[in-house]
Formats: C-alpha cells, sequence, structure tokens
C-alpha cells in the first residue's frame, strides 16, 4: 500500500515538473503569457493554468496581472480584517507571494494602506464597522438565497473565522438569514 502511495505521489511530482517544463518552453515562444493562454495551450484547468502562471511570475519570468476584481477583494480584506498582513492576504485571495506584493504597492497608490519599511502596512481609510459588515452580508444573503453560512462569508467577504460566525449568528437571530450547517442552536456559539 505503501509503495502505491510513493508511486502516486512520484507520478503527482513528475506530472507538476512536465507542466512546469512546458509553461517554460511556451514562454520562451511568447514572452507575453497570459493564464489564458497557458490554459489553452497546455490543455489545463483554471485553477492549474493560474498556479502554473503563479510559479512564472514568482521566477520573475512575467509580470503579474493585476485585474480590478483582485484589487477590489484586496481591498474589502484590508478594510474588513483587525489586522491586515500580506501573508494572509495572499491566503484569503489565492495568490502567490509576488503577486499579493503588487497587489499592496496599488492599495497604496490608491490611497487605501501605507507600506512600512518592513512591508508590513497599515490602513489609512477606517476599518469597516459592524453595520458596513451586516450591510456587505445582506448583499451576500441576497445573492445566495438567504443563505449566511461561516464558509460562505469568508469567501465572500473576505472575512476572517471569528469575524464570520459572530455575523453568521448575528444574522440568523436577529435578520432571519438561514445558515447552511447548524446542527445546533445558534445560541450555542
Amino acid at each position: 500500500m505503501d509503495d502505491l502511495i510513493e508511486s502516486s505521489e512520484a507520478y503527482r511530482q513528475l506530472e507538476a515538473s512536465d507542466t512546469l517544463v512546458q509553461a517554460l518552453e511556451l514562454h520562451k515562444k511568447n514572452p507575453n503569457i497570459t493564464p489564458w493562454t497557458l490554459q489553452a495551450d497546455l490543455d489545463l484547468g483554471w485553477s492549474k493554468a493560474w498556479l502554473v502562471y503563479d510559479w512564472l511570475v514568482d521566477n520573475s519570468l512575467v509580470e503579474p496581472r493585476i485585474t480590478k476584481n483582485l484589487i477590489r477583494n484586496a481591498r474589502a480584506y484590508t478594510l474588513n480584517n483587525f489586522q491586515p498582513n500580506l501573508k494572509e492576504m495572499a491566503l484569503f485571495l489565492r495568490v502567490r507571494d509576488r503577486t499579493a506584493s503588487r497587489l499592496m504597492i496599488e492599495l497604496q497608490r490608491r490611497k487605501i494602506i501605507r507600506v512600512r519599511t518592513d512591508f508590513s502596512f497599515e490602513r489609512i481609510k477606517p476599518a469597516a464597522t459592524f453595520e458596513n459588515l451586516v450591510r456587505q452580508m445582506l448583499v451576500v444573503a441576497g445573492k445566495y438565497r438567504t443563505r449566511c453560512d461561516v464558509p460562505l462569508l469568508m469567501r465572500t467577504m473576505f472575512i476572517e473565522r471569528d469575524r464570520a460566525v459572530v455575523l453568521s449568528v448575528y444574522g440568523a437571530t436577529r435578520l432571519g438569514l438561514r445558515p447552511k450547517k447548524w446542527r445546533t442552536s445558534p445560541s450555542s456559539f
């Protein structure tokens, strides 16, 4: 059984390295590569194409693509969390380090944050209040048929789990929204 697990892991590593080699060859042919060309030419899925693209960005072969949607999500993460930082922003937005640092520079240019000398940052605009978060939760609930479960709030509002739990309980008890998977009463939280 262990041999089977080792062989499947070795196969995955071999497949990943083969994909990276193909991406490098494609980059030599076309230096202005995008995740969509990777997806089309290498026959990859969307998430794998973005992983390969982020790997190319981290190795300084390609300039990162900063979309308006990504900037909007980074702004939401920065304003909705108590102590935002670069590593957590990269995790929440599912980007790599170089793209996250480019986002940080873009947020500084838009006067949302101030970058310190140690590459941490602080907010210039005030953080979101509880009322602002409730308003955002109502928009999310409107799009997702009055749902207010914790993973949905974390994914759409880019907030930490503790805040998502508090908002979910508030939405279920005070606003009549429905959480997806509560096994016990909301008061147990």
